[in-house]
């Protein structure tokens, strides 16, 4: 397709021309649609970078979403594509504050100088040591014995969902003890 005839283009003509992976729709897109993404990863506190992955994710998920048998625009497809982009972003969002700690711990542990792995490993042996034996058995039986929580489950008369929760409680709870022990071995 010509660049000049790409503006007439209305938005079911669009999709499939990126349906039929059209490098001048690809094109167009992108010089349409990629500013306004930037635009919504910045105001969310996320960088540059974050907005062209998020783009280039938000790219692949239209694509599979409107290969589809069921799928019909039913909206702009600029509304469709921005949805899909900040519902991405949030769910990235989620990710990060999920593995990089909650509540500021990844902005103490910045902080501090890294210990040895030695030190580290008699680190949390301690802390597990301090928590009760409830959660002491859950983290040996699914981190040493790498049992699954439907195993554990069984093995204990409970719900894998329960498991789930309790793990994140005593996790929690081991995090508040690691943290402050960390600070010590380094002083």
């Amino acid at each position: 397709m010509r660049l000049r005839n790409i503006n007439n283009l209305k938005d079911p003509q669009l999709l499939d021309g990126l349906k039929k992976e059209d490098p001048a729709i690809f094109s167009y897109f992108y010089k349409k649609y990629y500013r306004m993404i930037e635009k919504l990863i910045i105001s969310k506190g996320g960088l540059p970078e974050d907005a062209a992955d998020v783009f280039q994710d938000a790219i692949i998920i239209l694509l599979s979403k409107s290969r589809q048998p069921d799928f019909k625009l039913t909206a702009k497809l600029s509304t469709l594509f921005y949805a899909i982009a900040r519902n991405r972003w949030t769910n990235i969002q989620y990710h990060r504050k999920k593995f990089t700690g909650l509540n500021g711990q990844e902005e103490k542990m910045a902080e501090t100088p890294p210990i040895q792995i030695d030190e580290r490993l008699e680190v949390v042996q301690k802390a597990i040591l301090q928590l009760g034996d409830g959660c002491k058995d859950l983290i040996t039986q699914h981190f040493h014995q790498q049992l699954s929580y439907a195993k554990i489950g069984l093995l204990n008369d409970t719900s894998p969902n329960y498991l789930k929760v309790k793990m994140h409680r005593c996790m929690t709870k081991l995090r508040a003890i690691v943290f402050p022990l960390t600070k010590n071995t380094k002083a």
